[in-house]
């Protein structure tokens, strides 16, 4: 007798993408979700709401083992454990040898781990929640609604009361942060959600092309960009905004490629873009004014960056092979301030680039194999949005809002902010499951 094998009905797909969206929202609100309590209670959460995940029944297009795309991510994902768990003892001795002994901080380096194996656990729940096209098109829309939410509060919250969060004083008075430790780390969030809502909207308006125009375009999906926009102008940072603009640019280009075969008005596509760009510079006329205020202060900072970057990676370099340790910054930091750099490193707990903090702390080892787990994630997801078998679209706004993160991350630190890699995480994995999905149907 054949076995019948009972699916998931669609409430239940819808439901593990709100309970992924709600998971990522309550990092958001969280206050100090970048301490150490803070990201504890976040990813305990993360990993109880996986784990619940992965012992339910959920659609599979194809089985999991059945996924070529997934075996590798196992394998950089090991090579990567393993240059991680052999961290301690490596920097430990080459930090005896090199005089550097001491820096290793096993309590921070601990904290960190757990973060890490948090942020492992959100991928897997954004992989689990999307092993279907209906699901991951779920998934993706309620990670984008809980966005949209999360960017009108923050508005409402800034405009109540510019100068702080929940009552509280802030870093950055006047811009807005939302419940992040930097308004940097906001402007990065909604930069990300805003490519990641026009590639939906764009992507959903090329699907139903010969249908009225009112169809195509999803108010929804324009709502969220435009709250995501004037949320990301509101942060006055100004690499987030650049970031933002040159994702958007290339998330443009791999829409292009994704339908080359296609009839493609470039023409058309450059005197609308152009409209829409002339139409928010006028809507968001009064922030972008404030922006370019900030944009006085660009050679005080970049001189400050340089400083902190240049005797970072002096250091760095001194133990080039598994550096410092995971956690190890701040006693690197501390041990070479002096009087020439001490106005722009004694003020800070992160190197504001998030590739040399990462080589600081665990070597070229480390990065390499930050890289590899990298390309193992993306490839698949290029490969896909280059053949047009899967859902090029719902890929390449993924890729798009990704990349926001990755350019930023060259002059901030959004992606040690626990919330956000979360966010993160939870997207890439999404991301994954899609390109894996062996179906010919492409979600609207």
């Amino acid at each position: 007798m054949q076995d019948i094998k009972i699916r998931p009905s669609g409430r239940v797909v819808g439901g593990w993408a709100v309970a992924g969206a709600l998971t990522v929202f309550y990092g958001f609100v969280l206050p100090g979700s970048d301490t150490a309590a803070g990201a504890l209670s976040l990813f305990v959460l993360v990993a109880v709401v996986a784990a619940a995940a992965w012992t339910w029944p959920i659609p599979e297009q194809p089985a999991l083992l059945n996924r070529g795309a997934v075996r590798w991510v196992l394998v950089a994902a090991l090579l990567m454990a393993a240059i991680l768990s052999v961290l301690p003892l490596m920097s430990f001795v080459t930090g005896k040898a090199g005089g550097y002994g001491g820096l290793y901080d096993p309590s921070s380096a601990w904290l960190e781990y757990i973060k890490l194996a948090g942020v492992c656990c959100a991928f897997c729940l954004g992989f689990r929640i999307a092993m279907s096209y209906d699901a991951a098109r779920k998934a993706l829309d309620a990670l984008l609604i809980m966005g949209g939410v999360w960017a009108f509060v923050c508005i409402v919250m800034h405009i109540l009361d510019p100068n702080g969060i929940y009552g509280v004083m802030k870093m950055g008075a006047g811009r807005l942060t939302g419940a992040f430790s930097s308004p940097n780390s906001a402007g990065t969030l909604f930069g990300a959600l805003s490519v990641l809502a026009l590639g939906r909207t764009l992507g959903r308006f090329r699907a139903l092309k010969g249908r009225p125009l009112i169809e195509r375009i999803d108010l929804l999906f324009v709502t969220i960009w435009l709250l995501s926009l004037a949320a990301l102008i509101l942060s006055l940072s100004r690499g987030a905004i650049a970031a933002t603009l040159l994702a958007t640019a290339i998330m443009l280009f791999l829409l292009f490629l994704s339908g080359r075969r296609r009839r493609f008005s470039v023409r058309a596509a450059g005197i609308t873009g152009i409209g829409v760009g002339v139409l928010l510079v006028g809507v968001f006329a009064t922030p972008l004014s404030a922006v370019m205020d900030r944009m006085y202060q660009l050679e005080t900072d970049f001189a400050a960056r340089a400083q902190i970057f240049s005797s970072h990676y002096e250091v760095a370099i001194r133990q080039p092979f598994f550096g410092f340790g995971l956690g190890s910054f701040n006693a690197v930091n501390e041990t070479i301030i002096s009087e020439a750099n001490y106005r722009d490193l004694s003020v800070i707990r992160a190197a504001h680039n998030v590739y040399l903090q990462w080589l600081e702390e665990t070597g070229l080892m480390g990065l390499a194999g930050l890289i590899l787990l990298n390309l193992s994630i993306l490839v698949p997801m290029l490969r896909a949005i280059w053949r047009q078998d899967r859902a090029g679209a719902h890929l390449t706004a993924i890729v798009g809002a990704y990349l926001v993160f990755i350019l930023h991350g060259l002059t901030d630190y959004a992606f040690q902010e626990s919330a956000l890699t979360v966010f993160v995480a939870l997207m890439l994995g999404c991301g994954l499951a899609i390109a894996s999905n062996q179906n010919t149907t492409r979600p609207h």
